[in-house]
């Protein structure tokens, strides 16, 4: 079979493009935002990186996916994820609503978090009067290429029930916002339309195949991961990072975040600064370390403490106002020991968030997932499996969220039958496992790291 179907990741950094056949990916394309915050941008991306791609006269379907938390208002005004507007509607809404009704309505208990959509559409509201259209990202691409902005309940999460594929009418007329004003929801794997002619002139696509909702990236990422069952814990790198694990019941009481997915529940917490505080440490300490444990066991005891909150910080701490901080130099401190302490912050924000999991549900794998750029980074990964005491999976394919929009269009041609048998195209690359003789060390000075936040927080320059 010669046919073949894309899978476009619209990320928050760049827009990536994996060209699939047979749940093989054959090629791949990338492209950078002239500037992220520029709709039209992404548009331009989409055409940069399908023309470095061959064969696009036999691609049948193209698969969606597309960050989240960044809101184009009234075809004009552009939120984006990493701001903290509408932060101060966050406890009002807390607590305007029990738990109860939160669950009744959208299938989970909301977050405080200031990018999810009831937040951000009251402080809209607030700042620009009426709002008279709402999109994401996706949703603004689905509109160019298919003449119709249409989304899935996934990427409205906390103010869509994705049971229902329907908006909380309650929760919208609470905030005095018309359901007209958002995209219509459909499925991941319903068609949302058909590509335009124009579309077609403008991409080199065929006109007329098949364009699929898809989901919020996060979730592509996990359909791209091969997460399907119960008790499965992954771990998403990438301008932010997810970790957590998939449960067969909601967790109403957590410091994190518990959502529907697909047919289960999905546990988990997310950073805000991981990728900027990775390019940062290997922009200024460019020196190379090593990658085990072994080669950095010098550095472990006298490097610096660093809190990689570079970009405030979400999961667990919740505190947009959170700054990046070392503590600790000396002047026996090189960059080799500085470079090693960003690695390690990073790696102690993730397991903050799974000390937060596990003391919530202890259960799960005994092995993790691993996705994204920073998959690649064996010492972060190191750190990370010996603070968790569990196996790091490195999945063959980086890009988890485009190839699992490509798996979402697979499935919507009813080339595979549903989630459980795309996760037969998932390979892995290699396995990290503990070392089991630096864990003491790491945990002694991430009671450090800790006890730093604790006592900085609040500080202003």
């Amino acid at each position: 079979m010669n046919n073949a179907v894309l899978g476009i990741d619209l990320g928050t950094s760049a827009l990536k493009i994996l060209y699939i056949r047979s749940g093989k990916v054959e090629e791949r394309s990338r492209s950078t935002y002239e500037d992220e915050n520029v709709p039209g941008c992404w548009m331009h991306a989409l055409e940069r990186a399908l023309s470095s791609i061959g064969g696009l006269d036999v691609v049948t379907a193209v698969g969606l996916s597309g960050q989240v938390g960044t809101y184009f208002i009234n075809d004009k005004h552009l939120i984006s994820w990493q701001n903290s507007e509408g932060g101060t509607f966050v406890e009002e809404i807390a607590l305007r609503y029990p738990a109860e009704t939160f669950i009744s309505q959208i299938g989970m208990v909301h977050p405080r978090l200031a990018s999810y959509p009831l937040p951000r559409l009251c402080y809209a509201r607030q700042k620009y009067g009426p709002v008279r259209k709402v999109l994401q990202p996706k949703d603004v691409i689905t509109g160019v290429l298919t003449g119709r902005p249409v989304s899935d309940p996934y990427s409205w999460r906390g103010l869509a029930n994705a049971a229902s594929c329907r908006y909380s009418r309650m929760l919208l007329k609470d905030a005095g916002i018309s359901e007209d004003v958002l995209p219509v929801l459909r499925q991941p794997w319903v068609c949302a339309g058909t590509l335009t002619q124009q579309a077609a002139a403008a991409t080199g696509l065929p006109a007329g195949i098949p364009v699929y909702t898809g989901m919020n990236d996060f979730y592509a990422a996990l359909l791209g991961m091969g997460m399907t069952r119960t008790g499965d814990w992954f771990d998403i790198t990438g301008t932010s990072e997810h970790l957590g694990l998939l449960e067969e019941d909601l967790c109403k009481k957590t410091k994190l975040i518990s959502s529907p997915y697909l047919t289960g529940y999905v546990h988990y917490g997310v950073t805000g600064s991981t990728g900027v505080s990775l390019s940062f440490g290997a922009c200024t300490f460019p020196e190379v370390i090593g990658e085990t444990l072994t080669d950095v066991q010098d550095l472990i005891e006298d490097a610096p403490v660093f809190l990689p909150y570079l970009n405030g910080e979400r999961a667990p701490i919740f505190d947009s106002e959170a700054k990046g901080t070392f503590f600790g130099i000396t002047g026996k401190t090189t960059s080799r020991h500085m470079a090693y302490s960003v690695k390690e912050g990073v790696a102690f924000s993730l397991y903050h968030i799974y000390c937060s999991i596990s003391e919530d549900r202890c259960k799960g794998s005994s092995k993790i997932r691993v996705s994204g750029g920073a998959a690649g980074d064996l010492l972060l990964c190191a750190l990370k499996a010996e603070l968790m005491q569990k196996e790091l999976v490195i999945l063959e394919e980086p890009e988890a969220s485009a190839f699992g929009a490509g798996l979402t269009a697979m499935i919507g041609q009813n080339e595979i039958s549903g989630p459980e048998e795309a996760a037969y195209f998932v390979r892995t690359a290699r396995i990290i496992r503990p070392d089991g003789h630096f864990r003491g060390k790491l945990l002694k000075r991430y009671g450090s790291y800790l006890d730093l936040y604790r006592r900085v927080k609040g500080l202003k320059i």
